[in-house]
This record gives C-alpha cells, sequence and structure tokens, in this order.
C-alpha cells in the first residue's frame, strides 16, 4: 500500500526555502515602500509649492495679503491658511518659516515638515531638499 502526501522532512524543506526567499526579498521590498513613500511626499511638496505661486497670482494685489519683509519673503504660516492643496500641506511649520518669491515664482522654502520629511526648496541650491539632501 502506497501514502499518499509529503512527510515531515519534505514540508520542512519547503519552508525553509520559502524562509530564505523572504529573507532575501525583504529588504528589497522594504527600500521600494520607503523610496515611494519618499517620492510621494516630493509630490506633494510640489503642488504645495504650486499653490502658493497659484495663491500669489490670484490675491498679491489683495489688501488683505500679509506684507513681505525687505528680501521679497512672507511668512509662510500667513500664506498656507489660504492655499487649497487638500492633504498636500504641511504638517509642521514653524513660526518663521518664510517663502520668498520673485517674479510670480517660488524661490525659497525654508524647511518644512511634510509626510513625515523634513523639506525646503531652494532655486539657487538647486530646488527640493529632502532630510538635507538634494533630489532630483
Amino acid at each position: 500500500m502506497k501514502k499518499q502526501g509529503f512527510t515531515l522532512v519534505e514540508l520542512l524543506a519547503v519552508i525553509v526555502i520559502i524562509g530564505i526567499i523572504a529573507l532575501i526579498t525583504s529588504p528589497v521590498i522594504m527600500s521600494m515602500v520607503a523610496e515611494a513613500k519618499k517620492n510621494a511626499a516630493i509630490e506633494s511638496f510640489k503642488t504645495y509649492k504650486t499653490a502658493i505661486e497659484d495663491i500669489m497670482i490670484e490675491e498679491l494685489d489683495d489688501e488683505t495679503f500679509p506684507e513681505e519683509d525687505e528680501n521679497g519673503c512672507y511668512l509662510l504660516s500667513e500664506i498656507n491658511t489660504r492655499t487649497e492643496t487638500k492633504g498636500n500641506k504641511p504638517s509642521d511649520i514653524s513660526a518663521e518659516t518664510k517663502v520668498c518669491l520673485e517674479n510670480g515664482k517660488v524661490t525659497k522654502i525654508d524647511s518644512i515638515t511634510m509626510k513625515g520629511y523634513t523639506m525646503a526648496y531652494n532655486e539657487e541650491k538647486g530646488g527640493i531638499l529632502v532630510d538635507g539632501k538634494e533630489v532630483d
């Protein structure tokens, strides 16, 4: 009489092989997830930057618009209330965080926190900085 099924040794061998594959692939998958989250934060930051530029174009002549300082910068906390970016607003803005504009374009955004990343924008330094490092 022949027995059907797998032996305990065969089942353990399969479990060990699956475990080895999981060990090899999990760091790759985790880094892909982290990179995707970072890219989502960058895209949210770009959308937010564009929303600020739109607000500047639409409301700059409004009497209630905040005053600019001697460097052409505004307090971001005062402009932030005017943006309509549906979830793309920063989670942390210091009271002193500024946004600088020139000819209707953002040239600098001081450090803000968005989706868990510390982000800034500086046109002179090459664009968007995430956790202090330049991104493409």
